[in-house]
């Protein structure tokens, strides 16, 4: 059972993390190689995962969470000095481009993101996307495998529906009965 929206569950588990990974990004020698490492590589095993257990719109989720922790991570990047304005916009460029051709993930993923704080419509975002290609190695194999077709035709409903149907049940855990054994 769904207990919280997809942009809270995002910022959420971002929040648990942010600290320590901003902190070693600052360090990093690589910022590009370190942020992969980070976020998709790890990405790419939990959806190993959504595969197996056949739950597509995990790949959303995982998208969405990848773009929030990335962005603020460049926010943060950008504001210790550690990167230039231009690099952090050849990846909104890059990730402007991953659903190029399907409009109604764009705007829900474009809509996530806003909620979230970051806000991609303000401007056509332009940069150095050539350090942020590689990052997206994943995006063929996606759009080739058909999720984004998925999404496009039968996600975004179903992401839609959730949201409107869902009932947030926050006692679940407090329905747990317990045995009173007499010693």
């Amino acid at each position: 059972m769904r207990r919280i929206t997809r942009t809270t569950m995002c910022k959420r588990v971002w929040k648990w993390c942010h600290k320590p990974i901003k902190r070693q990004a600052c360090d990093a020698d690589d910022i590009v190689n370190y942020l992969f490492g980070t976020f998709v590589a790890p990405m790419l095993d939990r959806c190993d995962n959504s595969a197996v257990l056949g739950e597509p719109l995990f790949y959303y989720l995982e998208l969405l969470y990848l773009a929030h922790a990335v962005l603020d991570t460049l926010d943060h990047l950008v504001a210790q000095g550690r990167m230039s304005a231009q690099s952090r916009g050849g990846f909104l460029a890059e990730l402007v481009d991953l659903f190029a051709g399907y409009p109604r993930i764009q705007a829900m993923y474009r809509a996530d993101l806003y909620a979230m704080g970051h806000d991609m419509l303000a401007s056509v975002p332009s940069g150095d996307t050539a350090a942020w290609r590689e990052f997206f190695m994943f995006a063929p194999m996606m759009q080739k495998g058909g999720l984004f077709t998925w999404l496009e035709e039968q996600g975004v409903a179903q992401l839609v529906r959730d949201e409107v149907e869902s009932e947030y049940d926050f006692s679940s855990y407090a329905e747990a009965t317990y045995e009173v054994v007499n010693a």
